[in-house]
């Protein structure tokens, strides 16, 4: 939901308990596709993540380092190419949000995982999957994370208003180009930082009431318990008021 009201594509997906009926039935057509199946999900958290297929290629996929050159020759008119590096950006921006950070290496040192993100052919659409929310965290915690996203959003103002490209946007660039073989150069960079700018503009669209209406939906659903088994988000509304505050500080100091 998050994603979608910042304009991100994102496979719908539902929970649904093995116990009840069209559980049941999704463990039978499994267990005739994959026999031994039936016994490991018995023994799991009792709950299947049904993800809405999308079609494409992983960041990291043979087929795309393949294909990727004709697909960007394919969309000579350049918007295609702009819009999909401004996804790129808001993606990063969305990341930094939720504290999603092991998908994009725009704030810490990993390395990415070029998996969670998915490329639409031939429509060049980015698709973010295995999006989470780490919002939870110690007070100490809380503090230094705030301080890196703080100096990130200065960065990145001065970045715009210089238009030059940011430290961060430059770790993207890499992480692009280590696993497309696509070297979006400081153009590419600019636009990235586009892209965040206007996902961080959009974020102060959510409230922390609309944010929290989906922990209540959360909670609202009866289903087994879901510790360990990364499936339910936890979201926390000091967490959202904090950030929210200070994603409007930096638009309204640049404003």
């Amino acid at each position: 939901a998050v994603a979608r009201s910042l304009h991100l594509a994102v496979p719908r997906a539902r929970l649904v308990c093995t116990a009840g009926e069209e559980g049941r039935r999704i463990v039978n057509a499994l267990s005739a596709l994959v026999p031994g199946c039936e016994k490991k999900l018995q023994e799991g958290s009792g709950v299947l993540l049904i993800m809405q297929f999308r079609h494409g290629f992983t960041l990291d996929h043979a087929g795309l380092r393949k294909s990727l050159g004709n697909l960007l020759e394919s969309h000579d008119d350049n918007a295609s190419v702009a819009k999909l590096l401004r996804s790129c950006g808001r993606l990063a921006m969305m990341d930094v949000f939720l504290n999603n950070v092991d998908r994009l290496p725009l704030l810490s040192k990993n390395q990415g995982n070029p998996t969670n993100v998915l490329l639409s052919v031939p429509t060049l659409e980015l698709v973010a999957v295995d999006s989470s929310v780490r919002s939870v965290m110690q007070e100490n915690e809380l503090v230094a994370y705030v301080e890196v996203v703080d100096r990130l959003l200065r960065q990145l103002s001065k970045g715009l208003r210089e238009k030059k490209p940011i430290y961060g946007a430059q770790r993207l660039r890499t992480f692009i180009k280590l696993h497309t073989r696509w070297d979006v150069r400081e153009e590419g960079c600019l636009l990235l930082q586009q892209g965040m700018w206007a996902c961080l503009r959009d974020t102060l669209k959510l409230t922390t009431r609309s944010l929290m209406e989906i922990k209540r939906n959360l909670k609202g659903v009866t289903l087994p318990d879901l510790s360990g088994s990364g499936l339910r988000e936890e979201i926390d509304e000091g967490y959202l008021e904090c950030m929210l505050q200070l994603f409007k500080t930096h638009v309204q100091t640049a404003a």
